[in-house]
């Protein structure tokens, strides 16, 4: 289980640096390119990954983005203050889907779901699972 969890987090790892580099090569030309960081390992409650900017002509971060990776299947969990967080900063929140069989290829470009709370959350075509319950003793019986 152990051993497991060490490759989740190191898939993760590589997938958020990944996301990265795509998001300082698509934005090399911005003013502040150097504030675009990955920050989850800073503040890990966050609710998201990596901050950028939305196009050239922005003056602050405004794309906070959330790395997601797979391998065939796309499935990812989302926790609850990511899920809060993307219902907060609506079309400013990304989710960057990144396959892992796929993100070492040269034009390889992940899938991008800007506002994913709508987008996800009030739409059919994605199934949600309740994967985890947290139980909480209110009072003592």
């Amino acid at each position: 289980m152990e051993k497991w969890l060490d490759q989740k987090n190191e898939a993760g790892k590589q997938s958020e640096l990944f996301v990265l580099q795509y998001e300082q090569n698509r934005m090399n030309d911005h003013s502040s390119f150097e504030k675009i960081e990955l920050i989850s390992d800073v503040y890990v409650n966050a609710g998201y990954d990596i901050i950028s900017f939305n196009d050239l002509d922005s003056f602050i971060i405004d794309r906070f983005i959330e790395v997601k990776s797979y391998r065939e299947e796309i499935s990812f969990y989302w926790s609850k203050n990511e899920v809060e967080k993307a219902k907060e900063l609506a079309t400013k929140y990304y989710i960057y889907l990144v396959d892992r069989s796929l993100m070492n290829k040269k034009d390889y470009v992940p899938k991008i779901i800007q506002d994913p709370y709508k987008k996800i959350f009030e739409n059919e075509f994605w199934k949600k699972e309740t994967e985890n319950w947290k139980i909480i003793l209110e009072q003592r019986v």
